[in-house]
């Protein structure tokens, strides 16, 4: 939150099958707060979460277009030295566009 707006979310769930593992949802940023780190400290903050919980990995999609995204994670995971490994993907409807599509499925070991 800054000046009272809210500028970027970030959500996910624990895994109800694997213990260790949390699943992050969703992360946005505003585009007029864009680049300047805040998707960092979302993540940040969400790690911090799942350490609390006591999960040593993140599942993240990501759509192949979406390179703003892979490259906040990308960056995140060099400035704490995490790996983040490709596991997957992921092929799916979308009824509210019914589209056909496609994510990859990375990890972030922490």
């Amino acid at each position: 939150i800054e000046e009272g707006n809210i500028i970027g979310f970030i959500s996910g769930i624990k895994s109800s099958e694997d213990i260790n593992l949390v699943y992050l949802w969703q992360i946005g940023v505003s585009k007029d707060h864009r680049g300047k780190n805040y998707a960092s400290v979302l993540i940040d903050h969400f790690v911090n979460s799942a350490k609390s919980l006591e999960c040593n990995r993140i599942q993240v999609s990501i759509s192949p277009l979406n390179e703003v995204s892979y490259n906040a994670f990308l960056k995140y995971s060099k400035e704490k030295n995490y790996l983040f490994l490709k596991t997957g993907e992921i092929k799916y409807h979308d009824q509210l566009t019914d589209k056909n599509e496609f994510e990859i499925l990375y990890e972030l070991q922490i």
